[in-house]
């Protein structure tokens, strides 16, 4: 139970059946449930096709072991079948005990009639325990092969009529034929020992049972189509379950196949039975061939009885009758009225519940270093951020960075609310740097990383599928807590790993160096990428106004050595100094890729802690490579 299609579905499809009816329903399937389960207590006790290779010919003819295989093969998917259907009808009943039980009384209803059918409902079985069909097996009788005559010899039997599927059920389709040896190659002891092994009791002896479970499913399948039949649209009410009450009508008629295909099994095996007696009663009955022409003549008996029998029943093995199911997922109706963000911005035209003010403003760590309340698409807004970067290459980027500059209502580079072509405000956003802990420290390192990104955008053209994971990985080290001064590298050092030549395209970038050696604190980027970093005694040498030395004298002293991490200690105070040269770099390399585009992310504005922000001065395009 609780496995099949059905499992559930009164609470999913909020389903409710008048009661009466499904107290009919209900007791209809807990009834089949039992005659299910005796059907496979008859296989399991049995063992029902189970025969052995040599009665059905041996392995001498090629076709014995490979007949034994799919005898025992359909008795096993019939058993399967059986537990399906079982399946089904327990969660059956335990929808329609639900939807009785949950059905409200309509005009003309007695409440005490309703409460007296809803007390018999709770007493339906879900899980009933089998039914004993012995005694329909032993009504069945046995069976005896045709033009059977005690067992005695007889060249001239008639040869086995294929039976013809009945009612509903199907053959299954023929692939790949069974291999049965050719007659020619048979010889008169072949001939005469096949007669000694074959056995047509086994078999002969299973059709009856197989017709016993073909009439109680039968009556059970008649029962359910009645009783379920009775659910008409007037007496079933459901959210979405218009699949399921469909399937239900279905239901009776897809049992009554399977009824069918137990009847055709049983016809198999009776059909099997005929021709095996018949071959097992025309072969020699002496181990020496007396004259040339009877080993034709037994030839010729073999291949119209046992070759021709074999590729017939071969043909008549019953297709799989799967019990009725809801033909589409029964869901209920979801509310149209909700906006799930499904709508998107195309070009200018904002959608309305576009989430606007969804991005946090200063609310990451540090503050301010995000696109505010115009994080969207709204208007002609466009973050050059590495999560701007990232789902597209190089080339697009610019193509798109240019179009959305020129676009008419172009926001104006704040993150303070963003207007878009259509009048619609983002909102402001929580803060402007000032509320992080260390004022904004971790937003200005996010806007130095976004350089790194946009610095090295060009030479990386051959690379781009790179770039998203690259954007990912920066932002990680932009994420680093201030307090510890410890970036996270992992993200960064699995994409060198997974792209070499992006390591060696990046170390071997003369604004990447520059940068790096303008700025310490990416020193942990040079160890990655095998950039040597200036020592202090290296920085000693060098004149005093170099950038080298200017490196090593921001960092307060501080030396990279390789095989250390860096302390990210005076990153903060240290950032101011470099910011600018890192941002004037950035503003020329994309002034040459798209002039047009208004830089928006807030770079500059270093307040003292303590000291009142204009959230205005935030508000402004990046300076120039001369700045």
């Amino acid at each position: 139970m609780g496995d099949s299609p059905w499992s559930g579905l009164a609470g999913r499809a909020k389903v409710k059946v008048e009661t009466g009816v499904a107290l009919e329903a209900a007791n209809a399937c807990s009834a089949a449930i039992e005659i299910f389960k005796g059907c496979q207590n008859l296989i399991r006790d049995h063992g029902l096709n189970n025969y052995g290779a040599d009665a059905l010919g041996g392995s001498e003819v090629d076709a014995g072991p490979h007949l034994r295989t799919k005898f025992i093969t359909e008795g096993t998917q019939a058993k399967d079948l059986l537990g399906r259907y079982i399946d089904s009808l327990e969660d059956l009943v335990t929808m329609f005990k639900a939807a009785g039980e949950s059905y409200t009384a309509a005009d003309g209803d007695s409440a005490d009639s309703l409460a007296g059918l809803k007390g018999q409902l709770k007493e339906v079985k879900v899980e009933p325990a089998a039914r004993d069909l012995q005694g329909q097996v032993d009504n069945a009788g046995e069976y005896k092969p045709e033009n059977f005559d005690d067992g005695n010899h007889n060249y001239d039997i008639g040869t086995a009529q294929a039976p013809a599927p009945t009612g509903a059920a199907e053959a299954e389709p023929v692939g790949v034929r069974m291999p049965v040896r050719a007659a020619e190659n048979m010889s008169w002891r072949d001939l005469y020992d096949l007669g000694q092994r074959l056995s047509w009791a086994e078999v002969a002896g299973d059709a009856p049972i197989w017709e016993a479970m073909a009439q109680a499913v039968h009556g059970a399948a008649y029962d359910l189509q009645h009783k379920l039949g009775e659910i008409t649209a007037d007496r079933w009410q459901s959210e979405g379950g218009d699949a399921a009450f469909a399937a239900i009508g279905k239901f009776g008629t897809q049992a009554m196949t399977a009824s069918d295909s137990f009847t055709l099994m049983q016809s198999n095996l009776e059909y099997t039975a005929n021709w095996l007696y018949a071959t097992k009663v025309c072969m020699p009955i002496e181990t020496e061939d007396k004259c040339d022409d009877d080993l034709d003549e037994n030839r010729e008996r073999y291949q119209r009885h046992y070759v021709d029998g074999v590729r017939n029943t071969e043909q008549l093995f019953p297709a799989v009758a799967e019990p009725a199911a809801p033909e589409a997922p029964v869901t209920p109706p979801t509310d149209e009225n909700t906006n799930n963000n499904e709508n998107t911005n195309n070009g200018n035209d904002n959608t309305e519940n576009n989430n606007g003010g969804s991005n946090a403003g200063g609310g990451n760590s540090g503050g301010g270093g995000n696109s505010g309340g115009g994080g969207n698409s709204s208007g002609g807004q466009q973050s050059v951020t590495p999560a701007g970067l990232g789902g597209q290459n190089a080339e697009s980027a610019a193509a798109a960075m240019e179009q959305r500059a020129g676009a008419e209502g172009a926001g104006s580079g704040a993150s303070t609310g963003q207007t878009g072509s259509t009048g619609q405000t983002g909102s402001t956003g929580s803060a402007i740097g000032s509320t992080g802990s260390s004022s904004g420290g971790s937003s200005d390192m996010s806007s130095m990383l976004s350089s790194v990104m946009s610095a090295v955008s060009s030479a990386v053209s051959g690379l781009t599928q790179a770039l998203p994971s690259l954007a990912t990985a920066l932002q990680q080290v932009s994420a680093t807590d201030a307090g510890t001064g410890l970036p996270d590298l992992t993200q960064l050092g699995t994409l060198f790993e997974q792209y070499p030549d992006l390591a060696e395209v990046l170390s071997a970038s003369p604004e990447v160096s520059e940068l790096i050696a303008a700025n310490p604190s990416l020193a942990p980027l040079a160890e990655l990428l095998g950039i040597e970093v200036a020592t202090d005694a290296e920085a000693a040498e060098r004149p005093a106004g170099s950038a080298a030395a200017q490196t090593t004298e921001t960092a307060a002293g501080q030396a990279f050595p390789r095989a250390s991490l860096p302390d990210f200690s005076n990153l903060l105070s240290g950032i101011e100094e470099v910011i600018a040269p890192v941002t004037g770099m950035v503003a020329e390399s994309l002034a040459a890729e798209a002039p047009a585009v208004t830089f928006q992310t807030p770079v500059a504005t270093f307040e003292e802690p303590g000291e009142a922000v204009d959230a205005g001065s935030l508000a402004h395009a990046r300076p120039e490579a001369d700045a």
